[in-house]
């Protein structure tokens, strides 16, 4: 990530709903890829990122998608 901040980029790293230090869903058998882009979104209009160009890379989404 530091090498994406040094290239003039902006690395967000969110964890997925239940990981990390955040709740879990209500339902975490009904998650879905459509609640983390929902997540994701809304993390970009909250830090008033614009959604022209994002590249977005997931990690450990095997069973997911």
């Amino acid at each position: 990530m530091i090498a994406v901040a040094n290239a003039g980029f902006r690395a967000i790293a969110p964890d997925y709903r239940g990981y990390g230090l955040s709740d879990p869903p209500a339902e975490p058998d009904k998650a879905s890829y459509d609640d983390f882009v929902i997540d994701i979104v809304s993390i970009l209009e909250c830090l008033a990122i614009s959604k022209v160009c994002v590249f977005v890379i997931f990690h450990k989404w095997i069973n997911k998608l």
